[in-house]
């Protein structure tokens, strides 16, 4: 089967850029595919981080990967759509996440349908609402959507989304794999010494991008409730490039707590993230809304338990009590207890439960579930 796979790519950063990597290595497999790759993806002005290229990345010779879209160059739309047209493609999946790019999407499969008819076109969402409000957004995304003839979805929370458009979508719900390549699984106190952190401690880590969304503040609350005298040997981890100012989330905590908290404000580099993950006992998830998050299949690859919101697209993910615990969505009240009896080993943690969900959310299953579905 020929595959034109239209997504973020390596080099730029991000879950999306990096799962479409490992889908790329897994669908080639069996299939000729090609990745037709952003040279620009988001006007500068747009973008709220520092960069959205992965600095120490090797440059990739692979003829099987085209940087010739942008998502503002109509020109370059054509170009794609010309591509895709001489190459005789069975199948087009473009991989969506926001609504800025329905112009451009749109573009390039009424270009190809124009030519070739017969041509099936899917798209694996990451999201149907964005996270942030976008002009028209509902009415942009219906007409995109319109134009497929097939979606995947990677967790109930997106599901839910696409059924309250319309519930005639013809549709496939697959979970989000676990990345393949995220390094080797290092002892514990290894890790902490090669991120400068003391072996006795206990870590607790937030790790992403910071984002109003994701509710860090609730774990800073939370963090403000704990018992203070529990604290000897506990650490909690803030890790991540922050998207808005981090000043506003420092001043939360009290002065009391201050010292507790550690702030590792940048991006994590692909080859360091074994050593952050490693090196924490839970890693926590306090989001106020989500639609997944590839956060948690990084935590179960290197066998951690999670602290989850209660919110579709996250609890889904956790068998409470033995790969993680789930609190009631912004109640920081909540996570704190959650947070006390793990402090206090007063929870027992199943890592073969753990393990188990791991090999159930392999890129290989993704794959051979997302070929049955598009070859239906």
């Amino acid at each position: 089967m020929k595959i034109a796979l239209i997504t973020p790519f390596p080099p730029y950063r991000g879950g999306i850029s990096a799962h479409s990597k490992n889908l790329y290595k897994f669908l080639s497999l069996d299939n000729k595919v090609v990745v037709y790759n952003f040279y620009k993806q988001y006007p500068d002005f747009l973008f709220p981080g520092k960069t959205q290229y992965i600095d120490d990345l090797v440059s990739n010779e692979d003829s099987n990967i085209l940087h010739i879209l942008s998502s503002i160059n109509p020109l370059s739309w054509i170009k794609v759509s010309n591509s895709i047209i001489k190459g005789n493609f069975d199948k087009v999946i473009f991989r969506f996440w926001n609504p800025f790019f329905i112009p451009c999407y749109v573009s390039i499969i009424k270009m190809i349908k124009k030519n070739n008819p017969d041509v099936q076109i899917y798209s694996i969402c990451d999201n149907i609402i964005a996270h942030e409000k976008f002009f028209a957004q509902k009415f942009l995304i219906k007409f995109f959507l319109n134009q497929l003839d097939g979606i995947i979805v990677m967790s109930s929370g997106v599901e839910d989304e696409l059924l309250k458009l319309n519930q005639n979508y013809r549709y496939k719900k697959i979970f989000l794999p676990i990345i393949n390549d995220l390094g080797d699984l290092l002892d514990i106190n290894l890790s902490k010494k090669e991120i400068g952190l003391n072996q006795s401690d206990k870590i607790f880590m937030f790790f992403g991008l910071i984002r109003e969304y994701k509710g860090l503040d609730i774990l800073l609350n939370a963090i403000n409730k704990i018992d203070i005298s529990l604290l000897h040997n506990i650490k909690f981890l803030i890790v991540g490039e922050n998207y808005e100012q981090i000043n506003k989330y420092k001043k939360i905590l009290d002065d009391s707590k201050k010292s507790y908290v550690l702030w590792v404000i940048k991006y994590i580099p692909n080859n360091m993230l074994n050593f952050y993950f490693c090196a924490s006992d839970y890693i926590v998830l306090p989001y106020k809304r989500a639609s997944q998050s590839g956060i948690i299949p990084m935590a179960y690859y290197f066998n951690k338990p999670v602290i989850v919101s209660k919110i579709s697209g996250l609890n889904e993910m956790v068998v409470e009590g033995e790969t993680g615990f789930v609190f009631n969505n912004l109640n920081f009240e909540e996570l704190k207890d959650i947070l006390e009896k793990c402090i206090k080993n007063e929870v027992i943690i199943n890592i073969n439960e753990i393990k188990k969900i791991k090999n159930k959310l392999t890129t290989e299953h993704f794959v051979k579930d997302l070929i049955k579905f598009i070859d239906e």
